[in-house]
C-alpha cells in the first residue's frame, strides 16, 4: 500500500531459495483511521492492513533500498529530507532498523517518535564467511501526528563502497480511494481468486497458484525480511489486487515467535491435538467430517514440502467467504464465565470495548459498523476502531483476518476478539492451541492470571521491535520482563 518507505538490497545470486524454517506469519495492526474504513460488509479486505494502509498520500511510507554491488560493502550513507533541508549524519550501510530511526529521527519533524522504521538484513543476505552480499529493505512510515501528510521523497546525499541505497515510495501502492484487498469483497468487476489459485496446474494443496499457503501470501506480503515476490496478475480485465505493505517475520532470529512450521504448541496439552489443515474435497466440504479426520498440516501449508504453522493456522484468506472473526459468518456464544462471543453481528448486540458497554450499529451511509453509547444507532457513534498492541487503532469488525476457529477448531464455539470484558475473549482464542494457559474461569484447569493475553503480551515496550505475535526481541512474546512487566499494573501501594 502507500505511505512507506523501503530500503531494499538486491540480491546478488539470480535466485535465492526462500528458508521457510523456524518462521511465521501474518501481520496484525493499523494506524488510527483519519476517515472511515472503505468499503462495505464485505468489504474488499475487511480489515486494514498493517501500520494504516491504505494511507492518504502515496508518500506517507517509503522504502530504503540497500543492494550490494561489489562484496564486501562498506562504508556508510547519507539521506537528506527535501521537508526540512537537513542531511543525517553517516549511517553505517549495515544499519539495523532500530538505529536507522535514530538517525532518520533527526532530520524529520517529529523525531523518531512519528517513524516506523522496519526491516533490515536477514539470514539469506549473508553468504558462507559471514559477508553482505544481498539485498534488503527498511520500511519508513509517518506515524502519529506526521500521519496523512503528502511527505516529500528522501534522497540519498551519499553512497556506500560496494553498495548502492536507493529511496522508492512504497511499490504498487494505492490510496485510499481505490486500494483493493483480495480478501472478500468478490464481485463481476474484481479479479481476486486467480491472484491465488489455479483452475489447470495448480499446486497440491487448496489448488494454489503457488507451492504453499506462505509462498501464496508472499507474492503480496513482506515476509521474513523480504519483498513480495508480485502479485500474480491472471489477465483478465477485471481489477486485481496490488501488493500489500502489510508484513511479517521481520525480525532475523528472534527470541521470540510462532514459528512456521512449527508442530510443538508452548503451553498446550495433548488434547490440544496438532497444528491442523484446513480439509478439502470437491464438490463441497463439510467441517463436520473434516474435524473427524483430525488432519495434520501437511505439506502445502508451511512450504511446500512440509507443514505445520501456517498462515492459515490462525488467518482466513477470503474475508467474509471465510469464517473469520467478528464476521456474520456463526453465531453468538455464551462461554463458561458467562460473557458472549460475537461472531454474528447484528444492530444492537452489546459488546465491550475495553470495560465500556456499546451497541452495535451497521451505518449504511458510510457502510461501516460503528459503536454507539444507545441502541438504534442512538447516542455518540464512533467508528468501530480498538486499540491493538502495536498501539494503533484496528477496525474490529473482520479483525485482521483472525479466524473464528483457530486451528481450524470447528468441534469448538467460535471465538471473537476485542468486544468482550477487558478483551478477555483473546484467551478463549488464543487458548485453542495454548490451553495449559487458559485459566479456570474461561474452562480451563489452571488458576491463571485473570486478563487478556495482551495484558502481558505484545511488542517490547522498548520498541525493538513491531512484529508481535510473529516474531519479537523479547522472550515469549512479552511486552516486559519481570518485575517492569508487574509493576506497570501493579504499581507502589498497590501491593498488599
Amino acid at each position: 500500500m502507500t505511505d512507506e518507505v523501503r530500503i531494499r538490497a538486491r540480491p546478488m545470486a539470480a535466485a535465492t531459495v526462500l528458508a521457510l524454517v523456524g518462521l511465521g506469519l501474518v501481520g496484525m495492526g493499523g494506524v488510527a483511521w483519519a476517515d472511515p474504513p472503505p468499503g462495505q460488509v464485505g468489504q474488499q479486505g475487511p480489515t486494514p492492513p498493517k501500520l494504516g494502509d491504505p494511507v492518504k498520500y502515496q508518500s506517507e511510507v517509503q522504502w530504503i533500498v540497500i543492494a550490494v554491488t561489489s562484496p564486501p560493502a562498506s562504508g556508510t550513507f547519507t539521506i537528506t529530507n527535501p521537508e526540512t533541508g537537513q542531511t543525517t549524519a553517516p549511517i553505517p550501510f549495515d544499519v539495523n532498523a532500530t538505529s536507522l530511526r535514530t538517525a532518520l529521527g533527526a532530520i524529520v519533524p517529529g523525531g523518531a517518535a512519528s517513524l516506523f522504521v522496519a526491516g533490515g538484513p536477514i539470514s539469506l543476505d549473508y553468504d558462507a564467511d559471514g559477508v553482505l552480499i544481498g539485498e534488503w529493505y527498511f520500511r519508513v512510515q509517518w506515524v502519529g501526528a506526521q500521519k496523512g501528510l503528502d511527505k516529500p521523497l528522501l534522497q540519498v546525499a551519499s553512497q556506500p563502497t560496494g553498495a548502492t541505497v536507493s529511496v522508492e515510495p512504497y511499490r504498487d501502492g494505492a490510496t485510499y480511494g481505490d486500494r483493493l484487498q483480495p480478501h472478500g469483497g468478490y464481485s463481476a468487476v474484481t479479479d481476486f481468486c486467480l491472484q491465488c489459485h489455479k483452475v489447470h496446474d495448480a499446486e497440491e494443496y487448496a489448488l494454489l497458484a503457488q507451492a504453499s499457503v506462505t509462498a501464496t501470501c508472499r507474492t503480496c506480503h513482506s515476509l521474513f525480511g523480504q519483498a513480495p515476490t508480485g502479485a500474480r496478475d491472471p489477465g483478465f480485465p477485471t481489477a486485481e489486487a496490488p501488493t500489500s505493505m502489510r508484513s511479517a517475520y521481520e525480525i532475523a532470529n528472534p527470541a521470540g515467535a510462532h514459528a512456521i512450521g512449527a508442530t510443538n504448541i508452548p503451553m498446550g496439552s495433548p488434547a490440544a491435538g496438532p497444528i491442523t489443515q484446513l480439509g478439502w474435497a470437491y464438490g463441497g466440504w463439510n467441517p463436520t467430517s473434516w474435524v473427524a479426520n483430525r488432519q495434520a498440516a501437511g505439506a502445502g501449508t508451511a512450504t511446500d514440502l512440509s507443514g505445520g504453522l501456517y498462515c492459515g493456522s490462525c488467518h482466513t484468506p477470503h474475508g467474509d467467504f471465510g469464517r473469520l472473526i467478528n464476521s456474520p459468518n456463526g453465531g453468538a456464544d455464551t462461554t463458561a464465565d458467562g460473557d458472549p462471543d460475537v461472531d454474528a453481528w447484528a444492530n444492537d448486540t452489546a459488546i465491550y470495548l475495553g470495560t465500556v458497554i456499546r451497541y452495535l450499529w451497521y451505518d449504511t451511509a458510510e457502510k461501516v459498523w460503528k459503536a454507539c453509547t444507545a441502541q438504534n444507532g442512538g447516542g455518540t457513534c464512533t467508528y468501530l476502531l480498538a486499540t491493538d498492541t502495536e498501539g494503533e487503532d484496528a477496525y474490529l469488525y473482520g479483525y485482521k483476518l483472525l479466524s473464528a476457529h483457530p486451528n481450524h477448531s470447528w468441534e469448538k464455539p467460535v471465538r471473537s476478539w476485542g468486544v468482550d470484558y477487558r478483551n478477555r475473549d483473546q484467551v478463549r482464542w488464543c487458548g485453542r492451541c495454548h490451553d495449559m494457559a487458559v485459566p479456570s474461569e474461561f474452562g480451563g484447569t489452571y488458576h491463571n492470571h485473570p486478563t487478556s493475553c495482551t495484558a502481558c503480551h505484545g511488542n517490547p515496550r522498548d520498541a525493538t521491535s513491531n512484529d508481535f505475535p510473529h516474531t519479537s526481541t523479547f522472550d515469549r512474546l512479552l511486552g516486559d520482563y519481570p518485575d517492569l512487566l508487574c509493576i506497570n499494573c501493579h504499581s507502589a501501594g498497590s501491593l498488599p
